[in-house]
């Protein structure tokens, strides 16, 4: 196969450009993808337990945020001109923002299921360390009402807690 010769270009060169807005509206879009397939790698991680895999993408996640923040302020900038964005394109883009929506309070919602579940775990642990060092002791509990401590096994203590 012999190059093209000077002056011939590939199809892909000779496709014209996208205008400015549409560029950014593109570019948009490519980061709400991004960030679609983020969201559902750390919904699996979250579902998995993968606390490790959950924070590696944190900064990523983060980055994509942003970029998308930056290009929404460009798309502002030339407001006048989405009138003349190809409905394509539009739909693309509402069905983009509709499936992040979806998976970002899909996530929020499981962090905040997360963060519960660790916060009763960690209030039944200092309950029972706090059984363990009163003995006989009176005790005060985290409402700082004073209560006379229960010999209850540790474990029994901790199967209560989970």
């Amino acid at each position: 196969m012999t190059p093209p010769a000077h002056g011939q270009h590939s199809e892909s060169m000779n496709m014209p450009m996208p205008p400015a807005h549409e560029q950014a509206l593109l570019c948009m879009l490519t980061n709400m993808e991004e960030l679609t397939e983020l969201y559902k790698v750390e919904l699996n991680a979250i579902e998995l337990r993968d606390m490790k895999l959950f924070s590696e993408i944190q900064p990523q996640k983060l980055r994509l945020v942003q970029d998308c923040e930056h290009h929404m302020s460009e798309i502002k900038k030339q407001s006048a001109l989405l009138k003349s964005v190809s409905p394509a394109l539009k739909d693309r883009i509402f069905t983009s923002e509709e499936n992040l929506r979806h998976l970002a309070v899909k996530s929020q919602r499981a962090c905040k299921i997360r963060a519960e579940s660790v916060k009763r775990v960690q209030d039944r642990l200092l309950d029972a360390a706090r059984l363990i060092l009163a003995g006989d002791k009176i005790l005060y509990n985290k409402h700082g009402i004073a209560q006379e401590s229960k010999h209850k096994p540790i474990s029994a203590a901790i199967n209560e807690a989970i």
